[in-house]
């Protein structure tokens, strides 16, 4: 889903919004449990939370090698691997990750709620998964399906 390099990353929303759409109908995520889960699962790359000025959102990416960014490595508690670089644009929602959890679930559990996953770069808004969205993330889960190991 990060293929294109003219996003940053993926809002929070459209993260949980995606298990909507997997072929088993999950139960979807809270933004802990999302949190929770970027940190104990080591099979995941390490992600960087920052904000994205071009939309004015907080979006995940994929930690660069080619472009580094500083920030407050959290590691996964067991195995001590970086799990999470919290990037210094985050720092204004707080100093300590339960902290920043909190100010994202007051910015973002009620677009959750509402099922608007999706954010619309022309008006700035937050709204439903569009037909080709769907689409997509389907193509994209029945491939990773088919290419498990």
């Amino acid at each position: 889903m990060l293929k294109s390099t003219k996003y940053q990353g993926l809002t929070i929303p459209n993260i949980i919004g995606f298990k909507s759409y997997l072929p088993e109908k999950y139960k979807l995520d809270t933004i802990e449990i999302l949190f929770s889960k970027i940190l104990d699962d080591d099979s995941v790359d390490v992600l960087v939370l920052k904000y994205c000025s071009d939309i004015g959102e907080y979006v995940f990416s994929f930690k660069n090698p080619y472009y580094p960014i500083k920030g407050n490595t959290i590691k996964n508690q067991k195995t001590n691997n970086d799990k999470l670089i919290l990037a210094p644009n985050v720092e204004i929602l707080g100093k300590t990750l339960p902290t920043i959890i909190e100010k994202l679930k007051k910015k973002y559990n009620e677009k959750i709620k509402k099922e608007l996953f999706s954010f619309n770069r022309k008006t700035g808004e937050f709204e439903k998964f569009n037909q080709k969205e769907i689409d997509d993330m389907r193509n994209i889960t029945i491939a990773n399906n088919v290419y498990k190991t």
